[in-house]
C-alpha cells in the first residue's frame, strides 16, 4: 500500500490527476497502466469481468508500481469492505441518487467512530497483522477515499444534498449515464451533457468534496482539467488497446471488421 492516499496526494500536488478505468482482469493491465505514466487506476467491477480474487491481485500489482488504485464496486455492501481489506486506496460506488446512499458509502468505508466498516487486522491492507490495529484503523480512516457517482436524474436532483454529506471525499460524474438521463444516450460529449457538468462543478464549494469524471479521449480530458476537476479518468484499457490494435491496420490501409 502507498504511504499516502489519493486525495492526500492530489492536495499536495495541487493539480488535477489523470487516471484510467481498467476492465481487463490481469495484473499486467495494472503494470502497463503504471508504466504508461497514469497516476491512478479504477478497477471496474461494475462492468468488467472480474471478481474480488482478480481485483486483489491487481490492486497489489498496481500498488507495487506506485499506482493509486480505486475500485468501482457494483454496490456498497459487501464490496466496499472486501476491496479495502485487499488494499484499495478507495471505492467508487455507482448510481448514487440521494443522501442515504451517499452516507452508506462513508459508513462502509470508515471504521468506528466515523463509520461501521468491519475490522480484521489479518488482511493485506493491515500488512497481515504486521501493523498495529490502532495504527491501521487511524491510517485507513484518514487515507481511504470514498466516492459516489452521480449519473442519473435522481442524483442530479439531489446533487447539492449529496455534496454536503460529511465524509464523502469525491463526487464522480458519470457522463455516459448522464447522457442517457438527459436524452442523449451514448454521447458523453453532447453539449447538453458538457454544460450540465460545468454547472455542477460551479455548485461544489471549495470546502466541499473533490470532483472526478470519466473522459472518452484526451480532448475531453483537457477540458475537464482546465475546469479544475481534480480527478480525470481518460478512457479504458480496453478502448486504448483496441485503438492501438487498429492503428497499424489503418496505417497499412487495411480495413478493420
Amino acid at each position: 500500500m502507498l504511504a499516502r492516499g489519493l486525495r492526500e496526494t492530489q492536495r499536495e500536488l495541487n493539480r488535477p490527476m489523470v487516471g484510467v478505468f481498467v476492465m481487463v482482469p490481469h495484473e499486467a493491465s495494472m503494470e502497463m497502466v503504471a508504466a504508461a505514466g497514469y497516476e491512478f487506476a479504477i478497477l471496474d467491477l461494475e462492468h468488467g469481468a472480474m471478481g474480488i480474487t482478480e481485483a486483489a491481485r491487481m490492486i497489489a500489482a498496481g500498488n507495487g508500481r506506485g499506482l493509486h488504485v480505486l475500485v468501482r464496486v457494483p454496490q456498497a455492501d459487501p464490496w466496499i469492505g472486501q476491496v479495502l481489506d485487499a488494499g484499495a486506496d478507495g471505492v467508487v460506488v455507482p448510481s448514487i441518487d440521494g443522501v442515504e446512499p451517499a452516507r452508506k458509502i462513508v459508513r462502509h468505508a470508515r471504521f468506528a467512530p466515523r463509520g461501521d466498516r468491519g475490522l480484521s487486522a489479518y488482511v493485506r491492507a493491515a500488512d497481515y497483522f504486521a501493523t498495529l490495529r490502532t495504527e491501521f484503523v487511524a491510517r485507513s480512516n484518514e487515507r481511504v477515499l470514498a466516492a459516489g457517482m452521480v449519473e442519473g436524474p435522481h442524483g442530479l436532483g439531489q446533487f447539492d444534498a449529496i455534496a454536503a454529506v460529511d465524509g464523502l471525499d469525491v463526487l464522480f460524474i458519470g457522463p455516459m449515464d448522464l447522457s442517457l438521463a438527459l436524452g442523449h444516450g451514448g454521447d458523453p460529449e453532447h453539449p447538453a451533457v458538457v454544460e450540465t457538468v460545468v454547472r455542477l462543478r460551479e455548485r461544489v464549494s471549495e470546502r466541499g468534496p473533490a470532483m472526478a469524471i470519466w473522459a472518452p479521449d484526451a480532448t475531453a480530458a483537457a477540458r475537464w482539467i482546465d475546469l479544475g476537476i481534480e480527478f480525470v479518468a481518460v478512457g479504458t484499457d480496453v478502448g486504448h488497446m483496441l485503438a492501438g490494435l487498429r492503428a497499424p491496420l489503418a496505417a497499412l490501409a487495411r480495413p478493420t471488421s
